[in-house]
């Protein structure tokens, strides 16, 4: 039964913020907010009582597990040097992230989830409100259109 509705908290979570991407001019990821949303409220949840920590806390580290491997993803798309280096990348930023995520399962409190929901902040500013790619797409895009033109001239002065 955790399981149906921890699913459908991922699945209702995901399709929301599918209709929201279709009203901002940034996207974010749906499953990722489905994935990190679903643990946040599980978090909280138990935290108040509402569900059983000790019902949901597989799930709740799975859940969290996943997020840091799809931050790891999204970013990688996001940053040159991540992009450049994805393997290097994805150690230097996964491993520490599920020792974090280790760490904040332990001392799960109020204080965890504020420093939890602070960090997915971070990453969402980071990852899909900032506009990396798009500044990337627009450099590398002046630098081929300069490059094309420096060979138009080439191709003009060839004969």
């Amino acid at each position: 039964m955790n399981v149906i509705l921890t699913t459908l908290s991922i699945l209702i979570i995901t399709f929301i913020v599918w209709l929201t991407n279709k009203a901002t001019a940034f996207k974010i990821c749906p499953v990722c907010a489905g994935v990190s949303g679903t643990w946040v409220l599980l978090t909280a949840g138990s935290l108040l009582g509402i569900v059983g920590k000790n019902e949901f806390s597989l799930l709740t580290a799975l859940l969290m597990g996943g997020t840091v491997v799809g931050i790891a993803y999204q970013s990688e798309k996001s940053w040159h040097w991540a992009n450049s280096n994805p393997l290097l990348w994805k150690i230097l930023f996964i491993l520490p992230g599920i020792i974090l995520t280790y760490i904040l399962l332990l001392n799960m409190g109020w204080k965890a989830l504020i420093l939890e929901i602070a960090l997915l902040a971070v990453a969402l500013y980071l990852i899909f409100i900032r506009p990396t790619t798009l500044i990337n797409k627009e450099l590398n895009a002046s630098k081929d259109l300069q490059r094309i033109e420096e060979l138009k001239k080439k191709l003009k002065n060839c004969c």
